[in-house]
């Protein structure tokens, strides 16, 4: 059994293509509904799953028992770069559950489309992990961990869907958004993420990641901003326009 984690975003369509050009066998393709999502991103998960359909692998949809909002309000705070629970519970537990009812004897290999392109943070990606801590010792492949971004967008372009210039939408906006990111955040979640402000009393974005900027309405403002303009510190490139990776590699990808 394969089962590919995706989010439907660039890598995770590159890499059904990939499967398909292999003739991976017996592949489940497992995406995991965060309850954060952009409104529009439902069209771009059925595209998707009508994709992998088509090559014959069978597509499922997972849900934890809690969602962004939930776990926000549980945990008392919004996670962060160095606490990045969100990962964990919104996704990784789903995804081990569904693992566990589907593979009991961890023989599956699990496939994500994790890249040493996309980020520092990912260049030293390995393209096995043979007993992965994260998966109850199944082997995770990443078979793209030496594409390039054109190489990737090659497979897209082959599948026929539209290479994407933003991230996942899967959660939208995810805590380590970058300024275009932020530019497509809906005003209903806006709102939302302003009342959960004020319940939890804490900020979605660290003000030091945002050049001071405290609370989600200050947020947007820095990302309109010209590079380096907001508050007194200097912008990095990388947290403007490419945000942080998580390095479970189940988000974004």
């Amino acid at each position: 059994m394969n089962i590919i984690s995706v989010s439907y975003g660039n890598d995770s369509i590159a890499m059904l293509r990939w499967a398909y050009e292999h003739n991976l066998p017996d592949a489940h393709v497992v995406y995991c509904e965060t309850g954060w999502a952009h409104s529009s991103w439902e069209k771009r998960i059925k595209q998707g799953e009508t994709l992998a359909e088509s090559y014959g692998f069978i597509t499922h949809r997972i849900q934890g028992d809690i969602l962004f909002s939930d776990m926000v309000r549980m945990k008392k705070g919004f996670p962060y770069q160095r606490s990045q629970f969100c990962t964990g519970i919104l996704k990784g537990l789903p995804f081990l559950d569904y693992c566990e009812e589907n593979d009991p004897d961890r023989d599956a290999v699990i496939l994500i489309g994790k890249r040493r392109v996309e980020s520092r943070f990912r260049e030293n990606t390995p393209e096995y992990i043979d007993e992965s801590e994260y998966h109850a010792g199944r082997t995770v492949w990443h078979p793209l961990f030496l594409h390039t971004d054109a190489q990737r967008n090659e497979l897209i372009l082959k599948t026929g869907m539209e290479v994407l210039p933003h991230r996942s939408m899967e959660c939208c906006p995810c805590v380590n958004a970058a300024k275009l990111d932020l530019l497509m955040v809906e005003p209903a979640r806006i709102k939302e993420i302003r009342d959960l402000e004020a319940e939890v009393k804490h900020t979605m974005f660290r003000p030091a990641k945002k050049l001071g900027a405290k609370g989600i309405d200050e947020v947007l403002k820095w990302a309109v901003s010209p590079r380096g303009t907001y508050g007194d510190g200097q912008n990095s490139l990388f947290d403007d326009f490419f945000g942080t990776p998580c390095e479970l590699g189940l988000c974004g990808g």
